[in-house]
């Protein structure tokens, strides 16, 4: 069999079971369901559940302390080889679209169509280790719904990911590797209504809290509460808006995957294709009485990850737990590279 094809749809700050295929029962994601019925499912774990660090290590199969990365204030610089250099030498075209999140201007083994790089890798970033601590004030105004007209952010980048499905260049016997980054369902929590009409708010979930959460919570997270400005008690009305809206934004961007998945039928490039999606970390929905990311807990660091396509059996939930960092080995062997012996991760093959 010739190389496979592979494309790695990743979207941003993905809850791990508020979809379809963990049994969820109001969030609907048939497109991704699609590929976790034919494929595998893993129980897998971000590296760092911060955007910057978390794409480090599953760029370059280094944990992100070994890049530089520590938070969202360094992104990944050059001079780290990533599976997208490999897969290059290994004849891939490679081609990146959407949010990728490393520093700016440099070769990461992509030609990158409209990437965005959004941390500043020279901000302030003490905030959180001042004494008192400080607050960021706009976490509270970003932790509320708004309608929008459209998200043309992520159509703009799932349409010239299908500008390239439906090349020449695709098509052609030299095989591809195609990123499509996502901004969704990243907050601020902004759906069209067309989504939002899927959501009832008086249908919605709300977070569960055991008795006493708040007195036995362990100091680092009080501290991060305050930092977060989640220390005060958010109304159960307003955990409902806030989820409604972000499951709109997950369906959302299942049908943005069925367009792409739709398009490698059309071209009959879909059963030469290794189809990986993921996300590069939670978001909390109000469990714990945070939102957002930075946290431990399940729902920040837990992440959905399939994979399917031509070689890749149906294997249902695999229960080992694996994390992002084992990626970069996974493409460097579909792509039939040699990962580096330091790599840190595991091919998932």
């Amino acid at each position: 069999m010739s190389k496979p094809n592979i494309l790695f749809v990743c979207s941003d700050q993905q809850h791990w079971a508020m979809n379809s295929f963990e049994g969820h029962p109001l969030v609907k994601t048939p497109n991704i369901q699609s590929i976790a019925d034919s494929g595998a499912q893993f129980r897998c774990y971000s590296n760092s559940p911060v955007c910057a660090p978390s794409r480090a290590s599953l760029f370059t199969g280094l944990y992100p302390h070994e890049v530089g990365v520590y938070d969202n204030a360094a992104p990944l610089k050059p001079g780290h080889r990533t599976f997208g250099h490999i897969a290059r030498e290994q004849g891939y075209n490679c081609q990146a679209f959407g949010k990728l999140d490393f520093h700016f201007n440099a070769d990461f083994g992509f030609e990158e169509h409209g990437c965005s790089h959004g941390h500043d890798p020279n901000p302030d970033i003490t905030a959180y280790t001042r004494k008192p601590v400080v607050p960021r004030p706009a976490n509270m105004t970003d932790v509320q719904e708004n309608l929008v007209d459209a998200h043309d952010g992520d159509r703009n980048i799932t349409a010239n990911a299908l500008k390239f499905l439906n090349s020449d260049d695709a098509q052609s016997d030299k095989p591809w590797l195609c990123w499509v980054g996502w901004n969704a369902p990243h907050d601020p929590y902004r759906c069209t209504k067309q989504y939002m009409d899927m959501y009832p708010v008086e249908e919605i979930d709300a977070p569960q809290f055991p008795n006493n959460w708040l007195e036995t919570e362990h100091p680092a997270m009080k501290q991060t509460r305050i930092q977060r400005c989640c220390n005060t008690i958010i109304p159960e009305e307003r955990h409902k808006t806030d989820r409604a809206a972000y499951y709109a934004m997950i369906t959302e961007i299942d049908d943005l995957l069925g367009d792409l998945i739709q398009c490698l039928k059309d071209t009959d490039q879909f059963e030469n294709t290794v189809i990986i999606y993921s996300t590069d970390h939670g978001d909390m929905m109000g469990e714990h009485g945070f939102y957002y990311k930075n946290t431990p807990y399940d729902a920040s660091a837990r992440i959905p990850l399939l994979i399917a396509g031509p070689g890749i059996k149906n294997s249902s939930a695999i229960k080992t737990a694996v994390s992002l960092v084992d990626l970069h080995a996974t493409i460097v062997e579909l792509c039939g590279g040699q990962a580096a012996d330091n790599c840190r991760g595991n091919s998932l093959m």
